[in-house]
Order: C-alpha cells, then structure tokens, then sequence
C-alpha cells in the first residue's frame, strides 16, 4: 500500500509537469502565432491607410495646383493676344503699366499686374508690392528656360505677394516681354479652406534655404501628429503637407505593435502562475490528506487501547462505549469474553470512526480480548 502510495504521488507530479509542459509550449504557439497575426494585420491595415492618406493629399494638391493652373491659364490667354504683342513690340513703358493696370482686375485678389520688357530686369522697392530680386530670378529662368513656377515672395512681411509669371513669345518664339502677376497671399488660406478634406488637417508648404515656411493652413489642428505626406503642386514651388483624421489611429496601431513581441513572453508567465497555483493546490489536498490519515490512526490506537482494556474489566462482557470526539460515540454489543484471548484481530473491523463486524465471525470474545 505504501508503494502504490509513493507511485501514485509520483506519476500525479509527473502528470502536472507534461501539464506545464503542454501549456508552455501551447503558449508560445498561440504567442507566436498571435504575434504573426497581429503583425501582419498591423502592416496591412497600415499600408491601406498610408495609400489612403497619400490618395487623400494628392487630391488637395490637385485641386490646388487647378486653381493655380486657371490663373495661369488667365495670363497664357493675355499673353497671346495681339494687343499685349503690340504694347510689347512698340516697348512704350506708360502703354505696358495702363494696360496692367486695366488687365489686372481680371484677377481676383491681384495686387499688380506688371508687363515687362526683356533685358530690363531691376528691383522695384517703390511700388508696392515691390519687384524683389526674388522676381528678378523668375525672369531671367522664364527668359531661358520659358517656364516659372509660382512662388511666395517676401514672406512675413507686409509685402508678402504671390508671384506667377507668363512668358510673352514673339511670331519667332522669342521672348518679346513678360506678364507679372503678384497676388494676395491671403488667397491661398481661402484656396486651401475651399477644398473639403476627411476631417484632416493639411497645410500649404514652401522650401526655403533647406526649411518649409507655411503659407496657409487648414482643417482639425488635433490631426496634426507624426509625419506628413508632403505632395508636390503642379506649376508652383508649393507643396501640400497632409494629416488626415486616421493619422491618430496609425499611430495607436503602430505603438501597440511595439509589444507584440513581448506577447510570448506574457502568456510563458500566465502559464507559470497557473502551474505554481495547481502546485499550489496540489500541496494544500496533500496536508489534507496527511492530516487526515493521522487522525484515523490515533483513533484507531485509541480504540484498540479502549477495548482492551475494557475487555479486562469486564471478563462476562458487557456494553462497551468509546467516545472518539465530541459528536460521535461508539456502542458494542454484549459479547461474552473469555478469559484468555489469542485470536488476532482482523483489520476489517476498524473503520474511520468506529468498529463494525459480525457477531461471532470478525467480533468474537478472543477478537475483543
């Protein structure tokens, strides 16, 4: 009994262990796997997202760079008339400022319309706003190359202007002058605020000298966070830096990302409290266990002490009562006793608690002698 004992102890530890086992490595399969899962759902829902945001900020771009295209369409359009021809080729200089000034209400927001002549290329600081060497440089590229992109001039001065130049070609492609038309900046504000957008935020960006001044502004400030997609404007030197409103939950799924490699690792420690808790458990029904066979044992050596010496007492027999706790008493029946007992006892007849047999087989005088 006491081997089957000590291999049942042992093959019920042994059994907790390939439990532990198992979950062990059921925990890094299952972290594994989450973490394959997750990643891979994180990558994907994050490049639908990037190609939607960039989607979304070429639309903006585009709609800008159209605005701009119609005010340039605008000057091509003067350009090609016979009358602005004319003024250029007769090179009357008070003929070319009336007709800038007669044209330049064509443009919404214009602040001054110039008509130059080839060659003749010298700052203005008198005029308001004034010929910047900024606009100098736009008319010698024009001049060269016949293309200018647009631009922002003298920023964050009161004298900020938008420049946007057109090349006047005379019957032999050459430049016979120049149309220069400078623009109130505050029209890019209302162009950008014109154009609906997802909740986002986008701003209208220039590069100077290595940085990006910001030449208007609109939608939710809040979406403004990490990085931009930045988006180059057709026919200017603008670019339209985007945060949509989805901005904030990339960043969530790419901040959670950072743990799922720790994901394993947290399951590996679930599964190690849940074997020291069966351990745990395994311990306390064992005291238990322990405890409790002591206790049959003492009331076993008690009860074989009671009758024996009770037995002696009582050579006729008599009923005999043992008291083995507080709650339970134990009753024998009249057995006649003889006087000398060498009849073993048989292990049957001693219970938990108390002492069960039949009269005359397992409870006989010798028995209780």
């Amino acid at each position: 009994m006491g081997k089957a004992s000590v291999s049942s102890r042992r093959f019920s530890r042994g059994r907790v262990y390939i439990v532990f086992a198992a979950a062990v490595a059921l925990a890094l399969i299952i972290g594994a796997g989450g973490w394959l899962l997750l990643s891979g759902l994180s990558e994907h829902v994050g490049r639908d997202m990037l190609l939607q945001r960039q989607t979304d900020a070429q639309n903006i771009a585009g709609r800008v760079g159209e605005r701009l295209a119609a005010y340039q369409g605008s000057l091509a359009n003067l350009a090609t008339r016979p009358e602005t021809r004319g003024v250029f080729f007769a090179a009357d200089p008070a003929a070319l400022a009336a007709l800038g000034q007669r044209h330049a209400r064509r443009f919404t927001g214009a602040l001054k319309l110039r008509y130059i002549l080839p060659g003749n290329y010298q700052p203005d600081n008198t005029s308001f706003p004034p010929l910047s060497y900024a606009s100098l440089d736009m008319l010698r590229q024009a001049e060269t190359s016949g293309d200018a992109l647009a631009e922002v001039h003298l920023h964050g001065t009161p004298n900020a202007h938008v420049v946007l130049l057109q090349r006047v070609n005379s019957a032999a492609f050459a430049p016979a002058g120049f149309l220069h038309l400078s623009l109130d900046p505050t029209m890019l504000d209302a162009l950008l605020g014109s154009i609906e957008q997802d909740a986002g935020y986008a701003e209208l960006v220039q590069p100077v000298s290595g940085r990006a001044i910001v030449l208007a502004k609109a939608g939710e400030a809040a979406a403004r966070r990490g990085d931009a997609i930045l988006v180059d404007i057709s026919g200017a030197r603008f670019k339209v830096a985007y945060w949509p409103q989805g901005s904030m939950i990339s960043a969530a799924i790419a901040g959670s990302g950072r743990w799922l490699p720790y994901l394993p690792a947290l399951l590996v420690l679930l599964a190690g409290l849940g074997f020291l808790s069966l351990k745990l458990k395994h311990a306390q029904a064992r005291a238990r266990a322990w405890k409790m066979a002591e206790t049959r044992a003492a009331a076993a050596d008690t009860l074989n002490e009671t009758l024996t010496s009770e037995a002696e007492a009582e050579a006729g027999g008599a009923e005999v009562g043992l008291d083995l706790d507080d709650s339970e008493s134990i009753t024998l029946l009249e057995i006649p006793v003889a006087e000398e007992a060498s009849a073993e006892l048989d292990p049957v007849i001693f219970r938990a608690y108390d002492i069960r047999g039949v009269v005359g087989k397992t409870l006989t005088g010798e028995a209780m002698q």
